[in-house]
């Protein structure tokens, strides 16, 4: 069994004014897609801005309310869950965001940040907290004396750290990560995309993937699904999408990546 499964999944957002008399206008950002993800896997989500991938990453982490459609993981209904069994639930996916300097809260140190989630979902006490929070921060590569630093004194690779170590400290095993290196600078990503494979092979992690580059989509995922104007238009293995793909927008997005080989033109 999958561990997560989407299917027909749609996400309409009202509109201002009318868009017939007597109608109101629908915008749809998600509208009807499905895809499968294996445990230990990682799904890329590519296509332009607006396409409807981060509504896909935060429908799926219910951040926010499908319109239709429906999410399974593990086999289980996570539209259904309420209360203690919706919280206890968010244990097991956690996100990653695009924008580390506005994900982090600039009143917290690094360790108050990356204990917080386990003061709302353990038992554990203050100095244990600590300890984790401690052992995370050099899991993501960084030294404990960042520990009583604020994110204002970090650089932009520093504070992308910090986002991943809060988001593994409840051992999740579904990480959405939402665009986390476009924010980044070229040398600094590699590190961070180096840090997420390491991650994926270590803890076994599956990954939902969202991303513009697909340089790095290559790299880490095993299967990329192509969104356009909310639709998923294509889903293949990693190897066969870029060896053959099918769909005229895939092809596009193909041409457009930069490349150093081939002749010079003026």
């Amino acid at each position: 069994m999958p561990l997560l499964e989407v299917e027909a999944l749609r996400k309409y957002y009202r509109g201002r004014g009318r868009w017939r008399p007597g109608k109101e206008r629908l915008i749809p950002a998600v509208d009807g897609i499905s895809f499968q993800v294996e445990e230990g896997s990682a799904l890329g989500l590519v296509g332009e801005s607006g396409c409807g991938k981060t509504t896909t990453g935060r429908l799926i982490l219910r951040l926010e309310t499908p319109t239709a459609g429906s999410i399974r993981f593990d086999g289980q209904d996570i539209l259904a869950l309420r209360g203690e069994r919706l919280r206890s639930w968010r244990q097991q996916a956690q996100m990653v965001f695009q924008d580390p300097q506005a994900s982090l809260h600039p009143a917290m140190t690094v360790g108050e940040a990356i204990a917080e989630p386990l003061a709302y979902h353990s038992a554990l006490s203050r100095r244990e907290r600590e300890e984790r929070a401690r052992e995370l921060l050099a899991e993501v590569g960084l030294e404990t004396v960042y520990f009583h630093r604020f994110p204002q004194e970090l650089s932009g690779g520093q504070r992308q750290r910090v986002g991943i170590a809060r988001a593994l400290s409840l051992n999740p095993r579904l990480l959405v990560a939402d665009e986390p290196l476009s924010a980044l600078d070229v040398s600094i990503q590699a590190q961070i995309l180096n840090l997420f494979i390491d991650l994926k092979e270590r803890r076994r992690l599956t990954y939902i993937f969202i991303s513009h580059n697909l340089a790095v989509v290559r790299r880490l995922c095993d299967q990329v699904g192509v969104m356009y104007e909310g639709r998923l238009v294509e889903l293949q293995p990693v190897g066969d999408l870029f060896r053959a793909p099918g769909h005229p927008y895939t092809r596009a997005l193909l041409r457009a990546i930069p490349r150093l080989e081939g002749r010079r033109r003026e």
